[in-house]
């Protein structure tokens, strides 16, 4: 995300919040730097509002490391760039560019940890998913509002089978975190077993290959 403001231009793109709000940043701001700056490898006190709003992505993207599968602040920053970009609408950036810094952090890191903690990625490869769900989860559901705003039954039809399409890929989504997670190892049902006499037949989980396989059987004997 490229600021807390949105173009008139072009309403899809992020641009910088003109610094016209504050001259500078208050004493609760300057407070909340000082006891984290360290934290976020920053050696100066940002005196400026564009140096807060950097500071800002910085400390929201401290917040979202943990809750996107990562220790990293910049993986979190480029999440909260990244989710910021796919769901926060011009009424969001226009009460963010308003905001005090620290309500700004607030609303920004609870919006997005809320979204990201249903998840709850374990690794980055987990984080990135789930930014890609969070992203299809609005598309589909803004696809679903376009096509109730509509009359036309071109129109309706056209945003209905956008949402139809987002919600499979939202669920073959699903698959490849399961997977990903080993829930979905194969699995090889045994119906008939022949035990011939003497032998012994098995039930549960038998570690073959480096792979689990349940077979079933019945008791000793033919």
């Amino acid at each position: 995300m490229k600021g807390f403001n949105m173009s008139d231009e072009n309403k899809d793109a992020l641009t910088p919040v003109k610094a016209n709000e504050k001259k500078e940043i208050t004493s609760e701001e300057q407070a909340l730097v000082k006891r984290i700056k360290k934290e976020l490898g920053i050696s100066e006190i940002p005196t400026t509002p564009k140096e807060m709003e950097i500071f800002i992505t910085k400390l929201v993207g401290k917040a979202l490391s943990k809750h996107a599968g990562s220790s990293s602040v910049a993986f979190g920053e480029m999440v909260f760039n990244q989710l910021g970009d796919l769901i926060l609408t011009s009424t969001d950036m226009d009460q963010l560019a308003s905001a005090e810094v620290v309500q700004k952090f607030k609303d920004l890191a609870t919006k997005f940890i809320t979204l990201l903690s249903g998840i709850s990625p374990k690794d980055q490869i987990e984080g990135m998913l789930a930014t890609q769900m969070i992203g299809i989860h609005y598309a589909t559901m803004d696809a679903l509002a376009n096509a109730r705003s509509f009359k036309n039954p071109d129109i309706k039809n056209s945003f209905l089978n956008s949402s139809a399409k987002l919600s499979r890929t939202f669920a073959a989504q699903m698959e490849a975190l399961n997977r990903h997670r080993g829930k979905g190892q194969q699995k090889m049902t045994v119906e008939h077993v022949h035990v011939n006499a003497g032998g012994q037949a098995i039930i549960g989980n038998v570690q073959s290959g480096g792979q689990k396989k349940k077979i079933g059987g019945g008791s000793n004997g033919g």
